[in-house]
């Protein structure tokens, strides 16, 4: 039997350092005060980006949802596509301002993850996150948004649990 050894944490080399950060263009390992404003401005900048590539993916998901829900055999595809939109709205949502974004996003990829196929009451669940994704965005709400969207969110998962 193989001794069991304790995990050693082993400082990054010089050589790697200098392949891990671009030194002509990047920033250092320690960030100023200075450098987290770059990083924040250029967050900033790309936010309106982020909501346009959103809104056009939710938009893809809307015309995509009509075709899966007429034929059952292009659900597979369809909850596919929508468990990647999700993981990448989940992701990215709080960097560009949109924790709720982020909130209805995971609760959408959760009840994806392992699905492969969904009944008419399944995809009635993920059309209300689809929209929910889209006022969101188109809306620009912002921050956590209040109460309300708190108990929104919860109440998405209680339908995804429900209805899993």
């Amino acid at each position: 039997m193989a001794e069991k050894r304790k995990a050693q944490i082993i400082p990054a080399s010089a050589e790697l350092r200098q392949k891990a950060v671009n030194f002509r263009r990047g920033i250092g390992m320690k960030l100023s005060k200075k450098d987290i404003r770059r990083i924040e401005q250029t967050i900033e900048k790309s936010s309106d980006k982020f909501a346009t590539q959103a809104l056009t993916t939710l938009r893809l998901l809307r015309q995509n949802i009509a075709a899966a829900d007429a034929e059952a055999r292009d659900r597979p595809g369809f909850i596919d596509l929508t468990r990647r939109a999700a993981l990448d709205m989940k992701g990215l949502g709080g960097t560009f301002g949109y924790p709720l974004l982020s909130s209805v996003a995971d609760s959408l990829h959760d009840y994806t993850r392992e699905r492969v196929g969904a009944n008419d009451v399944q995809m009635a669940i993920i059309r209300l996150h689809i929209d929910m994704l889209y006022l969101v965005v188109h809306g620009k709400i912002v921050g956590d948004g209040g109460a309300r969207e708190a108990e929104l969110v919860e109440a998405f998962r209680a339908a995804t649990r429900k209805f899993a």
